[in-house]
């Protein structure tokens, strides 16, 4: 098992990098998160049997509008695209 916890000043990091330039505040708390929780296992771990809980205080309800909406009228799965 293994945690990763981000904070806020871990997002200093991605402020220049262009694939998170769309990414809502969450999104990049829970990359940020994950990453650290992968970092953090062993090297020999079996990643065919990982499993990944992410939770936040907020959801991530628009987001997840905006690409249920966008993969219905497109039918292409863009998820950092919002619906105009």
């Amino acid at each position: 098992m293994s945690t990763g916890i981000a904070r806020e000043g871990d997002l200093q990091t991605m402020e220049d990098l262009p694939e998170f330039r769309r990414a809502t505040l969450n999104m990049r708390y829970a990359f940020l998160a994950a990453s650290a929780a992968l970092k953090a296992l062993p090297h020999n771990f079996d990643r065919d049997e990982l499993a990944l809980v992410v939770g936040t205080a907020f959801g991530e309800l628009q987001s997840t509008c905006d690409f249920l909406l966008g993969l219905e009228i497109e039918s292409v799965a863009r998820p950092l695209n919002a619906v105009e």
